[in-house]
């Protein structure tokens, strides 16, 4: 039997799209559809309408979309979210336009929609199912997305050097604990793979390549060592384990000079929010202190393009180091605009 418009439905289930078509031939009817508690996010789709007031991050958009996009993808014919959106439901903190990007093998025509850029990637390709986490609404949800180094290099155009490098950090970081370390992909392997490909954006990537590091656990420790590589320092220990003269362990740091025993570390928004996170950073931080370690902490504002040139002076000045030339290729990449 039909519901009613006063009543729960099976389809108004928050954050979740539907077929039209779909829902016209279960039990609900056209005029339901027209209801506007209903929005059609794309052509032929219908979902719950949000709160549009209610913020959203970059991460959380790309996934909203793409769930939204759903219903419409081709799995039967190896359709999936690619290029820079696949990048984000990796969770690659990358800064890009919110628009979706999705990829069919040939002989398929590529989809078509507006903000959706369709695409042809090879039959060889072999998409991921991927959940992402933390995202209200989306939990449980499986996105048919390319593979990561695939994504990485069908975003080489589409982004910037330093957001090429922030995405392949994340890539190769580390997940996990001692011998069941894991990443989503090893830096060799993304270093072969852009070896081997003749893709637009290829030689950017190639160098953002040589500047990732593994150890870089979120953005704004990627820009750190970006920022030390820009100026040819780039050759601290990243996430590196510092333990007391006893043997005792102390913590992870975000950026360890061992020989001068300098400690460079990110103060995120996190630690201020909470306080218990907050309390546990200052005793890490007071017993690297105690011994030996001089700290240093960096915050949002010093990675602002206009406080950049003092974040490198004082940078320099913490780490006793002066400026070096990276090779010229480097250097026009790092000379880009961000």
């Amino acid at each position: 039997m039909p519901g009613t418009l006063d009543q729960p439905h099976p389809y108004e289930l928050p954050g979740r799209a539907f077929l039209v078509g779909s829902a016209v031939q279960s039990d609900l009817s056209s005029k339901q559809l027209r209801h506007p508690r209903f929005e059609a996010p794309y052509r032929g789709v219908r979902r719950l309408r949000r709160d549009s007031a209610h913020p959203k991050t970059l991460r959380e958009r790309v996934a909203q979309s793409a769930s939204d996009y759903l219903p419409l993808l081709r799995l039967s014919r190896g359709e999936a979210f690619s290029h820079t959106t696949a990048l984000h439901l990796h969770g690659a903190p990358i800064r890009t336009p919110p628009d979706l990007h999705v990829s069919i093998p040939r002989p398929h025509g590529p989809a078509r929609g507006v903000l959706v850029h369709g695409h042809h990637h090879g039959t060889e390709v072999e998409p991921w199912q991927v959940r992402v986490e933390g995202i209200e609404g989306l939990e449980g949800v499986a996105f048919a997305c390319v593979p990561p180094v695939t994504a990485l290099i069908q975003s080489a155009p589409l982004l910037s050097f330093r957001e090429q490098v922030v995405a392949a950090d994340h890539l190769v970081k580390l997940r996990g604990r001692g011998a069941c370390q894991w990443s989503l992909v090893g830096l060799e392997q993304l270093l072969e793979a852009a070896e081997a490909s003749n893709a637009r954006g290829i030689r950017r990537l190639r160098a953002a390549l040589c500047v990732a590091r593994v150890g870089a656990e979120s953005r704004m420790e990627s820009l750190q060592h970006f920022e030390l590589a820009r100026m040819g320092i780039d050759d601290l220990e990243l996430q590196a384990e510092v333990y007391d003269a006893k043997g005792c362990w102390i913590g992870r740091f975000d950026a360890v000079d061992r020989l001068r025993r300098l400690i460079l570390e990110y103060d995120g928004e996190q630690h201020r929010l909470d306080r218990k996170q907050y309390l546990r950073d200052q005793r890490r931080l007071d017993r690297a202190r105690d011994a030996g370690y001089e700290v240093k902490r960096t915050h949002l504002e010093d990675f602002q393009p206009r406080a950049l040139e003092q974040t490198h002076e004082e940078m320099c000045a913490f780490l006793q180091r002066r400026p070096r030339r990276v090779a010229p290729g480097l250097a026009r990449y790092f000379a880009e605009p961000y």
